[in-house]
């Protein structure tokens, strides 16, 4: 069964996303100087994360769409995620 992206079903799998090494000496930074400069942001950022961070691609896709509609104009696959009933 091919997929609406054109991926064999048995084919796909659940995008993990990381930083690299370098990535997360930049992110270390960043939190340092944040704690320092800027605590306000540092929260907000903490926020996000707690919100959003365990959800799955689908979930995000699915709330994003549904929230921003304009962030699914171009989508390819928006068809899946776009619910008439989300509040």
């Amino acid at each position: 069964d091919m997929g609406e992206m054109g991926i064999p079903e048995e084919k796909r799998v659940e995008a993990v996303y990381r930083l690299t090494p370098k990535g997360r000496l930049i992110a270390s930074r960043l939190i340092k100087w944040a704690k320092a400069n800027n605590p306000e942001i540092l929260k907000s950022v903490q926020d996000i994360v707690a919100k959003y961070g365990e959800m799955t691609t689908d979930q995000l896709l699915r709330y994003t769409y549904n929230k921003y509609p304009e962030y699914a104009a171009n989508s390819k696959v928006r068809d899946k995620y776009i619910d008439p009933d989300f509040e």
